[in-house]
């Protein structure tokens, strides 16, 4: 292995660990793990079951990380899958300080916060593209399509400026966007954005595990020397359709798809998105060309510490 592959393989222990801190492994953390296990495509001796029952000390794990990306996504990885069910248990926040103490000198992802709040805030309504209820089925429809397919291309070109350099506030972007569709979907359908949206809101995010997931997978990536690129700009489409037709068919059935039903509905959907994405394919990579230029000086400024993230989410969402 090269010494990324090491170092993705060591993340994964620790990540191991932290699934593991609290006694159980939870369904939506074995996710993320197995995604990730699937990426490197590691030999066969190297399993769910044998990362988990990893005798290694946290501690040893956390000395075998040498560089600052393997260091900085080990704690992003490791921040999200703790919260991927909505509550980091005593245990895995006791993992997750340790991994602060053993790197005293580095700031281990300063948008955390902002990663932990969105959700909080997701009721506030989107300044982008203001929406009312539409009682006309068609032309319901058809708004609903057009901010699914807007919200996918806009993503899909914030994930592939999911670098080193910016993966915090790009995936921070794409959260929010998402966010931001399931609510618009359901204002247009008529429904309270503080009533039933939030409800299935934090179904997708939470319960699902669908951002979680991704956030941890992406971080991860970065390590593998041979990841394909125009992956994240893919997967941040299928994604964000897949989300905006689940919550089409949540809203036009009257809020009464239960967990089981929303994921066969988003499996479903996320391989539709993946065709649309090879459809759209080209106008979102001319896109995304005629804006880099922006969106590259935007990461120099929040880097530098002259925007806040608030502001840099702003920014960005704005060049659309």
């Amino acid at each position: 292995m090269s010494g990324k592959q090491t170092e993705f393989l060591t993340i994964l222990k620790i990540l191991g660990c932290v699934a593991k801190a609290d006694g159980h492994l939870h369904p939506k953390e074995k996710i993320p793990l197995t995604q990730a296990l699937d990426c490197l495509q590691l030999p066969d001796r190297i399993s769910l079951n044998s990362l988990l029952a990893e005798s290694t000390p946290f501690e040893e794990l956390l000395k075998q990380l040498e560089s600052s990306l393997a260091i900085d996504i080990a704690y992003q990885s490791a921040y999200t899958l703790a919260y991927v069910d909505g509550h980091c248990s005593p245990e895995e926040q006791e993992l997750l300080d340790k991994i602060e103490h053993a790197f005293p000198d580095r700031i281990l992802w300063n948008g955390k916060k902002l990663f932990s709040r969105a959700l909080q805030d997701a009721q506030k309504i989107s300044p982008f593209l203001p929406v009312k209820p539409i009682t006309h089925p068609r032309k319901r429809k058809a708004k609903v399509q057009t901010f699914i397919e807007f919200w996918s291309q806009v993503n899909a070109i914030c994930s592939s400026f999911s670098t080193s350099q910016a993966a915090i506030a790009t995936e921070a972007i794409v959260y929010w966007n998402q966010l931001n569709l399931i609510q618009d979907i359901g204002i247009i359908g008529g429904y309270n954005p503080k009533q039933e949206i939030p409800a299935l809101q934090e179904t997708v995010f939470s319960s699902l595990g669908i951002t979680g997931s991704r956030l941890a997978i992406d971080a991860l990536t970065q390590l593998l020397p041979d990841r394909q690129v125009g992956t994240e700009a893919s997967l941040g489409y299928q994604t964000t359709w897949a989300i905006g037709r689940v919550a089409d068919a949540y809203f036009s059935q009257g809020c009464q798809m239960d967990e089981v039903a929303l994921k066969s509905a988003f499996e479903v959907a996320q391989a539709e998105g993946k065709a649309a994405y090879q459809t759209h394919q080209e106008k979102i990579a001319t896109k995304q060309a005629a804006i880099e230029p922006q969106m590259r000086a935007l990461v120099k400024e929040l880097k530098a510490g002259q925007i806040a993230e608030e502001e840099y989410l702003v920014e960005i969402q704005y060049l659309f």
